[in-house]
């Protein structure tokens, strides 16, 4: 084994060099991600202020996503927070989850209930190519607002001027197509479908939720389950990778 790895255990490197190999022969490509105790707390959401690491095809990257999303604990941005929420990360324990990386044709996230207005709607955003496009903020998703008393759907077109995807190494960023940006990313039966399933998870955890999903080829992948923590009633409970 590269001396790179001698900081991993003997232990956790026989789970993890395996899983990864069968992961990579059925995906090509793995997200690495962090999932902290400190991530999802009842006054303090640290959504977004860990890394993550798409696009790890080898070994040594896998290494280095590792060490990034581990370390990411103790990054600037999140000590700040953690400072102006009282949170001690002292006592806070990093996992890091390695997921299959879907190869997504469209992607966003979606909410339970409203997150600005906490209306009994779930809330989408979606653009084309990866997710981190929507959840980095760097396009202007399509929005679809689904009235879960009425089944009304509500949509709003986006810009979507460009999409996330993969490269030789890493992700980049690609131009999409002006007849793709003027259409919505999503069919009504696709948003729908996101929809139900969005409500269905709600009602399992009996707490509002935001997912992150994405769509490969007409397939719908749910990626990642957590509490809103912008509502008063919130409900503790760990990131759910089941892709």
């Amino acid at each position: 084994m590269n001396e790179r790895w001698n900081w991993v255990t003997p232990e956790v490197l026989e789970q993890i060099i395996p899983a990864f190999g069968k992961l990579i022969e059925v995906y090509g490509a793995v997200s690495v991600r962090s999932s902290c105790s400190a991530e999802d707390l009842t006054e303090a959401s640290f959504a977004g202020q860990y890394e993550t690491v798409l696009n790890v095809q080898t070994k040594d990257e896998l290494l280095h996503a590792l060490q990034v999303c581990w370390g990411s604990v103790s990054d600037g941005r999140v000590r700040a927070y953690a400072r102006e929420k009282q949170v001690d990360l002292c006592d806070c324990a990093m996992s890091v989850v390695i997921q299959g990386m879907v190869q997504a044709d469209q992607a966003g996230v979606a909410f339970s209930r409203h997150p600005v207005t906490t209306a009994d709607t779930v809330f989408v955003n979606a653009s084309y190519g990866l997710g981190e496009a929507v959840v980095s903020g760097i396009v202007t998703p399509d929005a679809f607002e689904y009235v879960k008393a009425t089944g009304e759907l509500v949509k709003e077109l986006g810009d979507k001027e460009v999409q996330v995807v993969r490269a030789a190494s890493g992700v980049q960023e690609q131009a999409v197509p002006l007849v793709h940006q003027m259409m919505y990313c999503l069919t009504d039966a696709e948003v729908l479908e996101l929809c139900e399933l969005v409500v269905h998870l709600e009602g399992e955890y009996d707490a509002a939720i935001d997912v992150e999903f994405a769509f490969a080829q007409g397939r719908l992948y749910l990626l990642q389950v957590r509490p809103i923590t912008t509502t008063q009633e919130r409900t503790v409970y760990g990131e759910v990778p089941i892709q």
